[in-house]
Parts: C-alpha cells; structure tokens; sequence
C-alpha cells in the first residue's frame, strides 16, 4: 500500500490503492456526499462500469447513460432523459397506480 494517505488521494485513486491491481472490481458505497459523486465520475471517464443505486435523481442525468426506474417492477429502461420523465417518476413514487 502507498505511504500516502487515503485522504489525499483522488476518488479513484484511493479506490484502486483498496483493490489492488485487478480489472474490475465491486465497490459498495454510500451517494451520500459530491465525493463519493466525485469518485464514481472519474471511475467512469476511465471507462469504469458502473451500476448505481440511488434515491437522489440529480445527478443521474449528467452521472449515467442509461436508467431503470422501478417500482415494485421496472417501469422503464432508457437513457435518463427519456426514462426520469414526470408521468414516470409519479408511478415510481407511488403518486399513481403502475399501469
């Protein structure tokens, strides 16, 4: 391991220092602050795949090229702009009956 700290490393710096040299790798965290934002951004302009699970819709958008919207079931697939739609996002929040 690095003698520099975690701290001062960039996101995905830090992330490939914790799992070692291999390709890929699964890496579980929190949406919850713009570093971990951060981090998945530059994981992903690295040609990183990556599969997100979130409640905060705002950065979806700009973050990723596809979503799934789901509510008991998946109410659509598609790229974020045609898929975070207000009739949508409606079903997906219980606001309305899934067709």
């Amino acid at each position: 391991m690095s003698s520099k700290s975690l701290a001062t490393m960039s996101g995905a710096d830090a992330v490939r220092q914790l799992t070692g040299p291999q390709k890929s790798a699964i890496l579980l965290m929190s949406m919850g602050t713009e570093r971990a934002a951060s981090v998945l951004r530059e994981m992903r302009d690295e040609g990183a795949t990556l599969l997100v699970s979130t409640h905060d819709l705002a950065g979806v958008g700009e973050l990723c090229d596809e979503a799934i919207l789901l509510h008991r079931r998946v109410l659509a697939h598609g790229s974020p702009d045609r898929v975070l739609v207000p009739e949508l996002m409606l079903r997906a929040f219980g606001l309305e009956e899934p067709a």
